[in-house]
């Protein structure tokens, strides 16, 4: 089978008639369409399968209302404006058997009136002509015997979802149907549906007490409905777990940006904060030097007048301290002068008048001296020589060094604090909120999104689990009910010659695709090496 031709009208995209050549030789025998994002190869793809396979495109059966709205968005908006509201796809297909080659080829066309109801047409050729030899209501069936659907999608794909035909939860079931639908295995397996019903039939027509078959009926009601709830909500999961891939993946775009730019501002604000940091610190560190100087040297600062004082006072009492100390001294050299004097006087020749004269200049001179010792005899604090030092450099450090310490201190305190409101104030210069509040709130809109969806996620597969349990439940009813009716002996013969018989089938059919696969593998191995 090869197509050869696509012919697209109004359709999507494709604005008008186009007509797409896929005609291949011997030597080239794959067609690729390439093309950018947005230039319309899936919109091909979606035209070859919806023409081919109709209500049931991608293995799904639309209800009336859910297929006219999906066939009304194909329409080109172009054409809808204009109010041009026919479309059509239409393939030509090369079939050749092992008789002869023939050209099918089939339109599957739509319109909409003025009411908005669309209507439509299905028409089949082969060689020009309409096929006659088949009903024109099993054309679809005769269509879809010929290219089996599972079949179509090994040899017609999206390049970009090619890795979906051979890996995925859906894979290993694509590659079984598309291996019964190449070898005919649905007859058998139609063959075995048969016969379980048939089975069904013989017990229910061997149940004696009708309460029984009518307990049995509501059971399988039961099987029916949940089996149904199943299928919807699984389709309800699949839809809502692909919008949550979709919003995880924009969501990650976000993040990248919301990375991207709030990388600069938190690099220039960790230097900020850094130096922020170390000024801080410097400040705490001098205001403790600061209260500690205080403390110990402020009320010396402040008393700065009663400290020179107090500093010429110690001076005095030093200075009378000596002189206390030489009154002794001086009293026993005034004694030794005038012993010297007196034992002199005769090697002089002195007179008595000149001797008594001198005596009483030499006393006069040490009465003076002492008398002015006396006249300062005034000690206030009685400390030591030593402590006294002590004092004085202490009251000489405050006048000069202390002082200089204690503005040095001020002054480098005040640096640190006006730095430090510099920084902060570059700190909300680069605040980022504004910003980023734009990403923050999308980020947050779509995890909140993504957390509804996942609680309904959670909600259905609950719903599922209870559906189960019912199954399981009623399925358990069915047989305890089953194994409680009496069959005749010919009707249970013929039970166990059809467990056996779709025992016997479905083992076939597993062996069959197993060595299908097998051949397909060996296949696949010699042609790549």
């Amino acid at each position: 089978m090869k197509i050869n031709k696509i012919s697209l009208f109004n359709f999507k995209s494709y604005s008008g008639l186009h007509e797409i050549d896929l005609s291949v030789s011997k030597d080239k025998n794959v067609v690729l369409l390439i093309g950018s994002n947005g230039s319309g190869k899936t919109t091909i793809l979606e035209a070859v399968k919806l023409c081919l396979y109709g209500r049931k495109v991608n293995g799904k059966i639309f209800s009336d209302k859910e297929y006219e709205s999906f066939l009304k968005s194909f329409l080109n908006k172009t054409a809808q404006k204009k109010k041009r509201n026919s479309y059509y796809v239409e393939l030509e297909l090369e079939i050749e058997d092992f008789i002869q080659k023939f050209i099918i080829t089939i339109r599957r066309s739509w319109e909409t009136d003025l009411d908005g109801i669309l209507t439509e047409d299905f028409t089949l050729k082969r060689d020009g002509k309409y096929l006659e030899i088949i009903p024109k209501e099993s054309w679809e069936d005769y269509i879809q015997s010929i290219l089996p659907p599972y079949i179509m999608e090994y040899f017609f794909f999206n390049g970009e979802k090619i890795k979906l035909l051979s890996i995925g939860d859906k894979a290993e079931k694509r590659m079984k149907e598309s291996i019964r639908s190449l070898t005919g295995l649905h007859i058998y397996e139609t063959l075995s549906l048969d016969i379980n019903n048939l089975i069904k039939k013989i017990k229910i027509n061997s149940i004696k007490a009708p309460e029984l078959r009518a307990e049995i009926e509501s059971n399988e009601k039961i099987i029916e409905d949940s089996e149904s709830k199943i299928v919807k909500l699984n389709s309800a999961i699949d839809k809502k777990e692909n919008l949550i891939t979709e919003l995880k993946q924009k969501k990650e775009e976000i993040e990248k940006t919301l990375r991207q730019k709030a990388g600069a501002f938190a690099d220039e604000k960790d230097g900020y904060d850094r130096k922020l940091s170390v000024l801080d610190e410097e400040y705490k560190r001098l205001t403790t030097e600061l209260s500690d100087y205080c403390e110990n040297f402020l009320p010396f600062i402040i008393a700065d007048k009663l400290c020179k004082k107090l500093e010429k006072q110690l001076s005095k009492e030093k200075q009378m301290k000596e002189l206390i100390f030489s009154e002794t001294v001086l009293k026993k050299t005034n004694t030794k002068i005038l012993k010297e004097l007196e034992s002199s006087s005769t090697s002089l020749n002195l007179s008595d008048y000149s001797r008594n004269s001198i005596k009483n200049t030499i006393n006069n001179i040490f009465t003076e001296i002492l008398s002015e010792i006396k006249s300062n005899e005034n000690i206030l604090h009685d400390l030591n020589n030593d402590e006294m030092s002590k004092f004085e450099f202490f009251l000489n450090s405050l006048n000069t060094k202390e002082k200089e310490k204690l503005g040095e201190i001020l002054q480098r305190r005040e640096s640190a604090l006006i730095e430090s409101k510099k920084i902060k104030d570059k700190l909300k210069q680069i605040s980022t909120e504004s910003i980023l509040n734009e990403y923050i709130f999308s980020l947050s809109s779509i995890q909140t999104e993504i957390n509804i969806l996942e609680k309904e996620i959670e909600s259905h597969k609950a719903e599922i689990q209870i559906s189960n349990e019912a199954i399981n439940k009623s399925e358990l009813k069915i047989r305890n009910l089953e194994e409680k009716i009496v069959y005749a002996d010919k009707d249970n013969h013929k039970i166990i010659t059809c467990e056996r018989i779709t025992n016997t089938i479905n083992e076939f059919i597993e062996k069959v695709i197993k060595s299908k696969i097998v051949e397909l593998e060996k296949t696949i191995t010699e042609l790549y090496h």
